[in-house]
């Protein structure tokens, strides 16, 4: 009886940090420590154990979570603690979500194009060579200080792939390169 007093006291501890004044269907944000370095996610301690506030707030609501499971948030709002918010998903699931709604640049390991810090092109720059006609890759690579592989990447479309240029790519010109002449020995 007196574990089941704990876990009541918990709770109830827990859910006086969710501001639930507004309707069932708004966010209850986590109003305790939140956790600013991984994304703004509330972050709780039950039993000494740092959690973050919403997988608790679902093991309150719903029951626990399967092993390899996570919870994700369909309203995109990292310290909502609305149990009407929240969804079991699988790892796979919540990065073809992020993708889909285009979370993914807020992130440095997921930058991509201009926003990546080691780019030396810019989206411009990139659909100007996209445009490039009758050039050889080794000439267009000269004009835009890139090596001759990027310019590959780019044209077939290894790489820039989010700019949306239609499906026009350039026409450019094979570079032929001298024939080695093998000498018996």
């Amino acid at each position: 009886m007196k574990s089941t007093k704990k876990i009541v006291d918990l709770a109830a501890h827990f859910w006086s940090q969710v501001d639930t004044s507004e309707d069932k269907n708004a966010c209850w944000e986590w109003t305790g420590l939140r956790n600013k370095a991984r994304g703004g996610y509330g972050t709780c301690y039950v039993k000494r154990q740092s959690r973050r506030a919403h997988r608790v707030a679902f093991e309150f609501s719903v029951g626990k979570i399967p092993t390899g499971l996570l919870v994700l948030h369909s309203c995109d709002n990292p310290p909502c603690c609305n149990p009407n918010h929240l969804r079991l998903g699988t790892h796979k699931d919540n990065s073809l979500e992020m993708f889909s709604k285009g979370r993914n640049n807020n992130f440095p390991f997921h930058a991509f194009g201009e926003r990546c810090g080691l780019s030396k092109l810019t989206d411009e720059t990139v659909k100007d060579i996209l445009n490039e006609s009758g050039k050889t890759p080794l000439e267009i690579s000269q004009k835009y200080g890139v090596s001759r592989s990027s310019i590959y990447c780019i044209i077939h479309r290894k790489t820039w792939k989010h700019l949306n240029t239609g499906e026009t790519k350039a026409k450019v010109r094979k570079q032929r390169r001298p024939h080695r002449r093998v000498v018996a020995a």
